[in-house]
């Protein structure tokens, strides 16, 4: 199966194509506010160097929020473009998924981390994940909340993603934990999506109403 992945969640723009399993072609750059610019581009890229066209894809996966409004509705416009033109299925994959797999995806089967997204407004973007047998668990819902109020899960091992700034407010259990700082990337959306290839709604998710980038 090949797959083109895309992500502008947050301040990085990325694009991926997987192949067969493995991610073959990707881009990333960190570039605030310039995602209409680059992620097109970055598309583009990806596919010509995997050799592939937009034809020979099977199914365009993206990251659905939570995140920065403006992104996610770029990534979210982009995607949803790309598919119609095309008549690929289309596929939402969690940008906290996301982050979650970049850790898990070689570790052992049980292991747990919480991955978290600086939601401004004093608040975080959170959930809870666990390293399946057959990939990635959610252990909670995805939630908007005020750091203190973050769902409390046991045996979590580490944190990732952004907001570390605020783990000294993180329920008492996580405030010791180690803390990845790292933003979402297609690479690991497409490697969810390859996991679970059915297309879904492709509806972006921002969790709150008044959005702020």
């Amino acid at each position: 199966m090949n797959i083109l992945a895309l992500d502008a969640s947050t301040e990085a723009c990325s694009a991926a194509v997987l192949v067969n399993g493995e991610v073959v072609q990707s881009q990333y750059q960190v570039a605030p506010r310039q995602h209409t610019q680059l992620l097109l581009p970055q598309v583009d890229q990806v596919i010509a160097d995997a050799g592939l066209t937009l034809t020979d894809i099977d199914l365009i996966a993206f990251g659905r929020g939570p995140g920065a409004f403006t992104g996610v509705r770029i990534a979210t416009a982009t995607a949803q473009g790309l598919a119609q033109a095309s008549g690929k299925p289309l596929k939402g994959i969690s940008t906290l998924a996301a982050l979650a797999w970049l850790q898990l995806k070689n570790a052992e089967q049980g292991k747990r981390v919480v991955a978290v997204l600086d939601a401004r407004m004093g608040e975080v973007y959170c959930c809870a994940y666990e390293r399946s047998e057959s990939g990635l668990q959610a252990l909670t819902n995805e939630q908007v909340c005020a750091p203190e109020k973050m769902p409390e899960v046991e045996q979590i091992n580490s944190l990732v993603g952004t907001g570390q700034d605020m783990q000294a407010q993180f329920p008492l259990a996580y405030q010791t934990l180690s803390f990845d700082c790292v933003l979402p990337c297609a690479s690991e959306i497409a490697e969810l999506a390859a996991l679970d290839p059915v297309a879904n709604s492709g509806m972006p998710v921002y969790l709150r109403d008044n959005v702020t980038d």
